[in-house]
Parts: structure tokens; sequence; C-alpha cells
């Protein structure tokens, strides 16, 4: 009897320790569950767009935000498997320049998210004026609160452009900690470091990153720019977002052409044989130098799995727990191995 009360005690002893252990790793802000790490991509609604282009990764997926029309019952299929849908949509400060404006963007957002089940809206606007700052605040105070009451979530996309290089306390038109007091996720585009189709066009001739070529991402600039958004975001607000297409350069006469190529593709213009990549170690991704069937010489800045894989270093120092890609469709096989990977880490 006194060795059965003995044993009793000591396993009772036993799961208050690994309880108290448990509530000891919580706090310190570490995760006990091994599956929290999830992909949260865009989702570009084209023609046959089902949820079976979906069903092979739904274990990995935590949520998606869809932009265009979605089939019936694609929402419902998604939440049928645990992933959330977003309303993605993007505008600029004159869809919301006066109270009027605001007040029925606001009840059309939500209408829509209500009439088709979405849980959230992703709100993508981008380049608005810094001047919009306090218009733009109010805005997202009076959205997140009426998501919020209806039991939807609001989430942002946010840059990192090529002022806030000079001037890291820069005015933004969307203020941080204001985006940290209104929104649930944060999606941070670590992407268009050189934005590809503008280096040829006179509308972006001021702009940095349509200035020369280059990648659209680099190990060492993502790493700015998530240290600039983890200092202040809430982690567990932060989606990093990566780039799932690369950005080619024709550079044969005067003119530099860009454009943008998803990773699932490459190019498929290529004279003969696609050549082997050139390893940029500094940049953290693959060079291609090739020539198309029109004799012209490409320079191509890929986003694969090697380059990708890098950026997942990334996440893991900071201890980021929700990827993002833009997007879905344009994400190749090997980009989804690496993903999945760095998920079982």
């Amino acid at each position: 009897m006194n060795i059965q009360r003995i044993n009793r005690a000591f396993l009772t002893l036993l799961l208050m320790v690994v309880t108290l252990g448990l509530h000891s790793v919580e706090a310190a802000g570490l995760s006990t569950d091994k599956n929290t790490k999830k992909v949260y991509p865009w989702y570009v609604c084209h023609e046959g767009t089902s949820f079976s282009e979906i069903e092979p990764y739904k274990d990995y997926l935590a949520c998606i935000s869809v932009f265009g029309k979605i089939p019936e019952g694609f929402i419902r299929q998604c939440h049928e498997n645990g992933i959330e849908v977003y309303y993605a949509v993007g505008g600029d400060e004159k869809l919301i320049d006066t109270p009027e404006k605001k007040q029925a963007r606001i009840r059309e957002y939500i209408g829509h998210c209500v009439k088709e089940g979405f849980d959230g809206l992703d709100i993508d606007y981008e380049h608005l004026p810094d001047a919009f700052q306090d218009e733009y605040s109010k805005f997202l105070r009076s959205l997140s609160s009426a998501l919020h009451d209806v039991g939807r979530k609001l989430s942002h996309c946010v840059p990192y452009t090529s002022f806030m290089y000079d001037d890291p306390e820069t005015h933004l038109f969307c203020k941080p900690s204001v985006l940290n007091e209104t929104c649930d996720l944060v999606r941070v585009m670590c992407y268009d470091l050189y934005y590809a189709y503008g280096v040829d066009d006179p509308q972006f001739k001021n702009r940095i990153d349509c200035t020369g070529v280059g990648p659209t991402a680099t190990y060492h600039w993502s790493e700015k720019v998530m240290k600039y958004w983890t200092d202040r975001i809430d982690v567990d607000k932060l989606v990093m977002a990566l780039p799932a297409y690369g950005n080619d350069y024709t550079v044969t006469g005067d003119h530099v052409k860009g454009r943008q190529l998803h990773s699932s593709l490459g190019p498929t213009d290529v004279k003969g044989k696609l050549p082997d990549p050139i390893w940029l170690f500094y940049e953290k991704l693959n060079l291609y130098v090739y020539d198309d069937v029109h004799g012209d010489r490409h320079i191509y800045y890929a986003s694969d799995g090697a380059s990708t894989a890098k950026l997942l270093e990334l996440v893991q120092r900071f201890g980021i727990t929700k990827v993002g890609f833009w997007h879905f469709s344009s994400m190749s096989d090997d980009i989804w191995k690496v993903t999945q990977d760095w998920s079982r880490k």
C-alpha cells in the first residue's frame, strides 16, 4: 500500500513538472506544436480555378488571400480543410479620400466578406501619398473595428520601398504603429527590390527600384526588410512574403526591357537549352545568361528552390512562423519542397 501511494505521489509530481515545463515553454514564446509553421500565399483566380489545385498542399496552408472571382464551393472546401480565406483588394487614396467614400468602401468590403463567407479582408493599397497618413489611419481604425464586429479579420500588405533605405523613420502612408494596432496579419512583400517592368517605362523614371537591372529580392536586402518590420510589428502577426517569380531582362541593343517570370515556368523562349546558372554568393540566388529564339541576349535572376531556401533561413532566424508567396500558382516544385522542409523543422 505504501509503495502504491509513493508511486501515485511520484506520478502526480511528474505530471506537475511536465505541465509546468510546458507552461514555461509557452510563456517563453516557444511553440509546443511542431506544425505551427504554415504558408499564407496569395491566390489569383483564373479560368478553371478549383480547390483541386490547392488540395495537394492543404496540410501546409493556413490561409490564402484571393484576388478575383471565386468559384462556387471554393471557400467551403477551404474551410473543411482548415484553411482561412481572405478577400484581397487593391486601391488608392481616391477610393477613400472623403468620409462618405470611407464609409461606402467599408460597407462594400464587409458586405462582400459576409455574403461570400470570407474570413477576412486583405488590403493591398500601395504607393499612396505620405500626406494621406492621418486619413488612412482613420480608415484602418474604422475598417478594423467594423470587421471585428462581424467576426472578420484584417490583413494588410506592406512594402519596403526605395525611399525607406535612406530614412528608416520616413513618413509612410500606412503608419506602422496603426497597422500593429488594427491588423491581425501584416504581409511583408519581400520582393520588387528591382521592379523589372519599370526599367524602360517613362512613368517610373523617378523610382529607384526601376533604375538599372537586378533581382526581385536578395538575401541581405530581405534581411533589412524584415529587420525594419519586426522592429515595428508584433512578430506573431507577420507574414514574410517571398517571390515565386524572377526578373528577366533583354539586354541586346540600346533599350533594356524587363519582365517577370513565374518560377514554375521560367524562360520559355530559350534558343536551344537553358545554360547552367551562375550562383551569386552574396545575393544568394541563381543568375542565368541565355539567348532567346530571336537572337536577343537575356539575364535572368531566378527565384527558385535554392534562393528560397536561403530566404527561409531568415524566416527561421527572425522567429517568424508564417510565410507567404506571390503567388500560389507560380510556385515551382523545388520552392514547395524547401518550404515543406522548413515547415517541419
